[in-house]
């Protein structure tokens, strides 16, 4: 339901192997990597996360094929636990955590220049393009007041 009213995409389904991290100037910065678990991917297909007290930019890698950044800030790029759908910080990443990766589009004014210049790829020195993830327009979320109504 997240996915379909907030325009998200199921990224990756698979198991957390390896983590890496490392604490410099108050960020924790470090890597993820995922093996597909899900019977519709290859068993060598995997996810590279880069994060730095956020996830960063997720990688599809492919036996035989080339790396493909298939989401990026700003988008939000979120774990989520496979047995109970609570999402992750970074800091829950361990060996072993079979998770579900989303991404939700960024508000708009991200994919501005400014925006871009201030939270896109390369304001964390990331060398990617930024492509919004989803299909559709970027509808803004609804608070809980509009859904279910004030009383």
């Amino acid at each position: 339901m997240l996915l379909k009213e907030q325009n998200g995409v199921l990224l990756f389904r698979g198991k957390i192997t390896s983590v890496t991290r490392q604490i410099a100037r108050g960020f924790t910065r470090g890597s993820v990597l995922l093996s597909s678990f899900d019977g519709n991917t290859s068993s060598s297909t995997s996810l590279f996360v880069e994060f730095e007290n956020e996830n960063l930019c997720a990688v599809l890698k492919q036996e035989g094929q080339q790396d493909k950044a298939i989401a990026v800030v700003p988008d939000i790029i979120c774990f989520l636990d496979i047995a109970n759908g609570a999402p992750l910080g970074i800091s829950d990443y361990k060996f072993g955590l079979r998770v579900s990766v989303v991404a939700l589009r960024a508000p708009p004014i991200w994919a501005t220049e400014k925006g871009l210049k201030m939270g896109g790829p390369s304001a964390f020195g990331l060398n990617v393009e930024y492509k919004p993830v989803g299909t559709e327009a970027y509808e803004a979320p609804k608070s809980v007041w509009e859904m279910f109504g004030a009383e």
